[in-house]
């Protein structure tokens, strides 16, 4: 599992800025949805919380609910990025790689 985009082995002895150089033009031609899903997860995440808000204010919720939401939020939208950073972004480097040697 990487923590980041830039652990990638293949990206292990090159620069920083080549790391970056490569990864945003892997992700430019072979990741076209990931800007779509962050925006998607983003949203959702921010529903969550206004949907709570909105039920809280019908119902009775417990306090330690609203305490709550932050972390489950905020550990949802983490999982989304280790998901991308080793998913969609990991095939798009390997991918863009392989096309360019």
């Amino acid at each position: 599992m990487y923590w980041k985009a830039t652990q990638y082995p293949q990206l292990k002895n090159l620069s920083r800025a080549e790391q970056r150089h490569i990864i945003a033009e892997a992700l430019k031609r072979h990741a076209r949805w990931g800007e779509v899903r962050f925006w998607a997860v983003l949203v959702g995440a921010f529903g969550i919380v206004l949907s709570y808000i909105y039920v809280a204010a019908a119902s009775e919720a417990p306090e330690w609910v609203a305490w709550l939401l932050p972390f489950l939020c905020g550990g949802l939208f983490f999982g989304y990025l280790l998901w991308e950073i080793n998913g969609p972004c990991y095939r798009a480097v390997q991918v863009y790689l392989a096309h360019r040697t």
